[in-house]
């Protein structure tokens, strides 16, 4: 366990140890940074992909990218239900 006193002196005195555990074990705050993890990723790969002149293989890369965040998903849903 951590010293209150620590988590009030590192946060600045805006958030106590009590705030702080329950900021981070939100259930919602979870799923909003994961949602947030799905979304940057896909864009930003997609962005990436943008260089690519062949369009068959930035199709199949893009296609195997949403495979990848469906199985990112999946696990994250497996870890949060199971």
């Amino acid at each position: 366990m951590t010293n209150p006193k620590i988590v009030e002196l590192l946060t600045f005195r805006l958030l106590g140890y009590r705030s702080c555990v329950m900021l981070h074990t939100s259930i919602e705050l979870r799923w909003l940074l994961i949602s947030f993890f799905l979304i940057h990723s896909f864009t930003g790969f997609s962005i990436m992909l943008l260089k690519i002149k062949d369009k068959m293989l930035r199709y199949l890369l893009e296609i195997l990218l949403l495979i990848f965040l469906f199985v990112c998903l999946s696990q994250f849903l497996l870890l949060e239900f199971l």
